[in-house]
């Protein structure tokens, strides 16, 4: 079903719906960046950051720097807590992590997402499902809901190809696109088209905001048109689909090792492409403890979990000092063999989904449209 939200009431509905959800809207930074942000309850701050929303106004095509996983899967997050006393070696305390999940009451909202983005999140989910459930990411993403809002152009011109990956400029539910909300915009406001029954009754939760149009046939051909110019504005076009059947041939091309070898010459390990990746979910464990001495030895510390990535040498470097991986362009094939290669049978389509984040922030211009067209050259010869 289509629908119509006027301008003026964006800000009034994301205010109604903090009385149900935990609301995360894209903000600008004074930096230019848009990050997803929780929207504050108190009036003076929320109204500053209703001030800085994007969409709306000239951000309204800039995707945010680190990508919507970070809601339920933080940079650094704290798992539970523990203390000891050398006197009562019995009396070790940790902290119930299900304590914490218990003063989270409401859900999270994630709203004006990309659709790359959204694919993205249903291909980390699936990650943190996988095997073993992940009491800390499904804890936050368990009732959560997203809002897309399709992309009129592409944010990032020159390194978005959402559209050679399937995955944008936006969601179709003739392309079998699963989705709940998606907000279009126009001149006036936005066609609100909805997906799924969860979608429907988040429309029937607030009525007041969405208007019904009777003209739907005019309306879907109006959306129909724009969807297709939204398509026709996006530049980067990378054969991502002869990519990945490239890459489940074993043989991959005769130089797929040089390459490799090639990225790996010129990366500078930084990590950016990494953090920025909506589907990288590698991560890393540590204890962060301190000690006192007094009659007895008393130990208080924290068990966090933070971002890692495949790429870094320490990764894959074992106990022993051995590495597996020890030479940069082995850990660099790790990383696209990944995308493109091991996770398609896991997750029915490759872990790329075209946002074109890593290419914005590599310093030194490496990025998956680069790959791909590389590895399909490389492939055809």
């Amino acid at each position: 079903m289509l629908y119509f939200l006027p301008e003026d009431l964006l800000s009034k509905l994301l205010i109604h719906l903090q009385q149900k959800w935990q609301v995360f809207v894209p903000l600008l930074q004074t930096g230019g960046d848009i990050l997803l942000e929780e929207l504050p309850e108190n009036g003076k701050d929320r109204q500053q950051s209703l001030n800085r929303l994007s969409p709306g106004g000239k951000a309204e095509n800039t995707q945010t720097l680190i990508p919507p996983k970070e809601v339920f899967f933080p940079q650094s997050e704290v798992m539970f807590g523990y203390s000891s006393d050398s006197k009562n070696p019995d009396q070790l305390r940790i902290d119930n992590p299900e304590d914490q999940a218990q003063k989270e009451i409401k859900p999270r909202l994630l709203f004006g997402i990309k659709p790359c983005d959204y694919h993205a999140l249903k291909i980390t989910d699936s990650f943190f499902k996988n095997g073993f459930e992940d009491f800390y990411y499904l804890n936050k993403s368990g009732s959560s809901m997203a809002i897309v809002f399709g992309c009129l152009t592409p944010p990032e011109p020159l390194s978005c190809f959402c559209s050679s990956a399937e995955t944008g400029p936006m969601l179709n539910k003739e392309s079998s696109h699963k989705f709940d909300v998606q907000f279009i915009a126009e001149e006036d406001g936005y066609i609100v088209e909805t997906g799924s029954e969860k979608g429907e009754k988040f429309i029937k939760d607030n009525p007041v905001f969405f208007n019904k149009q009777p003209d739907q046939e005019y309306l879907k051909k109006r959306l129909e048109l724009i969807k297709n110019n939204a398509v026709k504005n996006i530049k980067l076009s990378v054969p991502f689909n002869s990519a990945v059947e490239s890459m489940q041939d074993k043989s991959g091309g005769a130089d797929t090792g040089n390459i490799y070898k090639s990225i790996a010459g010129r990366c500078i390990y930084c990590g950016a492409c990494l953090y920025v990746c909506p589907t990288c979910t590698c991560f890393n464990v540590y204890d962060n403890s301190s000690m006192r001495y007094d009659t007895s030895v008393k130990t208080e510390g924290e068990r966090v979990r933070v971002w890692d990535g495949c790429v870094f040498s320490g990764y894959t470097r074992e106990a022993s000092g051995h590495n597996p991986r020890a030479e940069a362009y082995t850990r660099a094939a790790r990383r696209y063999e990944h995308k493109l290669k091991y996770d398609v049978p896991v997750y029915g389509r490759s872990s790329c989904v075209g946002c074109g984040r890593c290419l914005t922030a590599c310093p030194v211009d490496t990025g998956m449209s680069v790959f791909i067209r590389g590895i399909t050259e490389n492939h055809e010869k």
